[in-house]
């Protein structure tokens, strides 16, 4: 993997480049007061997630909705706080992961919007982006992300998933039935009166309630992109976006799936293709070189690995050893030093261990 960015964290070893965050959305004041765990219950859940960034933590309380944001920055580190707002201050983003190619998006949104940017980073630009030409927005971003965009009246929010799916995000939505999303739909209706996101299960402030057949679908293997084993509870799938508008007596949310196939099929001769690969693989690297902090790359002892560290040299002209470090090591060590992780697993600890393992899962088990 490329693009580890190497930093201090609050255990030993490394910290990743990642953040954190969680948010819920009541529909009315008096919903807010009614929600069993109140303002303590969502903070306790908020710091479940909080290994995610230990730049610094903020949150954002209102009347309808709760926000927490841990942020692990390695762009404009002095800037881009969130939750972020828009410069109209009329929307917020809580956003995790990076999007590659923000800077060249920049002056197109300057031209349609006439805004001046205030950061470099790219949470910046995405809200602004969003704010200048809407959701087709979405479709010029390259890179790995889930943010939720949040009006700061309390009347809804959207949010988007990279399509590769690579951050997480999952929703709690009181009421529903998560088996509804069982079945395949280019489009999913639905209304509740609570809306709680995050970037982790965990992060859910609301119990979680086993879904019997969610959990024995997961057992056996059978991975549903939407459903999760708890009741109420789905992930948004990769490429996604979720709206949700208040009305009535409830929020009234959309999530629209992505149906069109990430790899495309390709045509020529073998030595074509071989040179439009190495020319896209350079430059899907070189994307990932934007940052304010050490670069590093995560080794996993194949192929693939070695073959984005060679990259990264040549594109850096490095003659020190480069940072790496072994995807199930917390600790940067060169390849020789790289070692086997063995779990136990012992006789009946299966239905003690599987609960805690799925809640602290960043995606469904399968």
């Amino acid at each position: 993997m490329m693009g580890a960015r190497f930093q201090p964290s609050s255990r030993e070893g490394i910290g990743v480049v990642m953040c954190g965050f969680s948010g819920i959305l009541f529909h009315s004041e008096s919903i807010r007061d009614r929600f069993p765990p109140a303002l303590n219950g969502f903070r306790q859940a908020a710091r479940r997630i909080a290994h995610r960034g230990n730049t610094e933590h903020r949150e954002q309380l209102s009347e309808r909705f709760w926000l927490s944001h841990y942020r692990l920055a390695f762009q404009d580190i002095s800037a881009g706080q969130q939750p972020m707002p828009s410069h109209d201050r009329e929307h917020l983003i809580l956003f995790n992961g990076e999007v590659y190619n923000h800077l060249q998006l920049r002056d197109a949104i300057v031209r349609q919007s006439g805004i001046r940017f205030k950061t470099r980073s790219d949470t910046e630009t995405l809200i602004e982006g969003w704010k200048a030409f809407g959701e087709v927005f979405f479709e010029q971003l390259e890179g790995e992300y889930a943010f939720v965009i949040l009006a700061r009246n309390g009347s809804g929010f959207i949010a988007h998933r990279d399509r590769f799916g690579v951050k997480p995000l999952f929703l709690h939505a009181d009421g529903i039935d998560s088996r509804t999303f069982a079945s395949f739909s280019p489009e999913y209706s639905f209304s509740s009166g609570i809306l709680e996101f995050a970037s982790e299960i965990k992060g859910i402030t609301s119990p979680k309630r086993w879904n019997r057949d969610g959990l024995l679908r997961q057992f056996v293997g059978l991975f549903e992109p939407i459903c999760t084993p708890f009741e109420q509870l789905i992930q948004i799938p990769p490429g996604a976006i979720l709206r949700a508008r208040r009305n009535g007596e409830a929020f009234n949310c959309t999530l629209r799936t992505a149906t069109t196939p990430i790899r495309q099929s390709v045509r020529g001769s073998r030595l074509a293709c071989e040179d439009e690969f190495e020319q896209a693989f350079s430059q899907s690297v070189q994307e990932r070189l934007l940052s304010d902090v050490e670069l590093g790359v995560y080794l996993s002892g194949g192929v693939d690995s070695k073959a984005v560290a060679f990259e990264l040299g040549r594109l850096t002209g490095r003659e020190q050893p480069m940072k790496t470090s072994p995807s199930v090591s917390n600790r940067p060590v060169t390849m020789n030093q790289k070692r086997r992780c063995v779990l136990p697993v012992i006789s009946g600890s299966i239905p003690t261990w599987y609960g805690s393992t799925a809640q602290r899962s960043t995606t469904p088990i399968h």
